[in-house]
């Protein structure tokens, strides 16, 4: 029996971080690592003679990182684009400031659209592909539920519109899709109890990923986890995701299947366990919180990132205060829309 022709065929990657700098636990070259893994998944996806390749969102580990952090991103994915292979995704947490998605268009992942390299999939945005429609859902601050049901109204749902012009359709959501609950005080989504009518999810944010998940009502997901590893505890070897889409009519079939990114060196090799991960301490993010709150009531209005101060009360590490802001500005912005309705 001759195995028929997908409609679609993918790469899919997420949160690779990209950055200049070492996470304080990495001892080996970080920056350098993570384009290596990149121009892995290119050279992967034009073997395999990919259709598109996806990302889930989180390109760079903030939305202000160096031009020669995103010159050497744009190196590493040139291959693909002069191999006429499309790379759509949506964004990330740390590809804006504060997480506030106006700040996308002054930031780096703003300098990679810009050069129409790739395609930044907006909030219920379609790019279509053989029949099949790219669906955008971004990050964003949302409600929390606080018991895994986070986002359970309808912000994972695509545009009717979408499922019915098209044979397939799916939606990159960098949101933390999850198979269990995770600890108290991690906002996240349990498949089973989120709202969706995707025929496909590929999810990111959660670094550890949970693989492929196809739920109960034909819904499939899948994360293959992050690129980047940048805390100790990341013991896992990164992945990609290759998606083959199969359509007969209106029954549509995902083929998906994770494949271990090969330039990944062993965990021995990339961290020092005996240093602490970068993480701003609850002192540090409480501070801020307790800052930004006192500045937003001086003004008498909803606090707005877009003015976030630049000069902040704690003493540490940049990377680890920008952290603890941003962390900061989502706390505060929670607080303010509680308040205002």
């Amino acid at each position: 029996m001759t195995h028929p022709k997908p409609l679609l065929t993918a790469m899919y990657f997420t949160d690779t971080h990209s950055k200049g700098v070492n996470p304080r636990s990495r001892i080996d070259d970080y920056p350098l690592a993570i384009i290596e893994k990149v121009d892995w998944v290119v050279q992967q996806s034009i073997k395999r003679k990919v259709d598109i390749i996806l990302h889930g969102g989180d390109w760079f580990d903030s939305h202000d990182v160096g031009n020669s952090v995103v010159g050497d991103f744009m190196d590493a994915i040139a291959p693909a684009v002069a191999a006429g292979i499309p790379i759509v995704g949506t964004y990330g947490s740390h590809d804006v400031h504060g997480y506030n998605a106006e700040t996308l268009k002054r930031g780096a992942l703003r300098i990679l659209e810009s050069s129409k390299m790739v395609t930044i999939l907006r909030r219920g945005q379609v790019y279509a592909i053989n029949g099949v429609a790219i669906v955008g859902c971004p990050h964003t601050t949302g409600l929390d539920g606080g018991d895994g049901n986070y986002f359970i109204d309808d912000y994972y749902c695509v545009d009717q519109i979408a499922q019915e012009e098209y044979d397939a359709t799916i939606l990159l959501a960098h949101g933390t899709l999850v198979e269990y609950p995770l600890p108290d005080g991690f906002d996240h989504t349990l498949i089973e109890n989120v709202k969706v009518n995707a025929d496909l999810v590929l999810s990111g944010d959660y670094h550890e990923g949970y693989g492929v998940y196809r739920r109960s009502d034909g819904v499939v997901f899948c994360n293959p986890g992050s690129v980047a590893r940048t805390k100790v505890t990341n013991k896992r070897i990164p992945c990609v995701a290759f998606v083959e889409v199969y359509a007969a009519g209106f029954d549509v079939d995902h083929g998906v299947s994770i494949i271990p990114i090969a330039k990944a060196k062993p965990v021995s090799e990339i961290f020092n366990e005996a240093v602490k991960d970068d993480e701003p301490s609850e002192h540090e993010v409480t501070a801020m919180v307790q800052y930004l709150q006192k500045e937003t009531s001086k003004v008498g209005e909803t606090f707005d990132p877009i003015q976030a101060i630049e000069e902040v009360p704690v003493v540490g590490d940049k990377s680890i205060i920008r952290e603890a802001r941003d962390l900061a500005v989502g706390e505060v912005q929670k607080a303010d829309k509680e308040k205002n309705g």
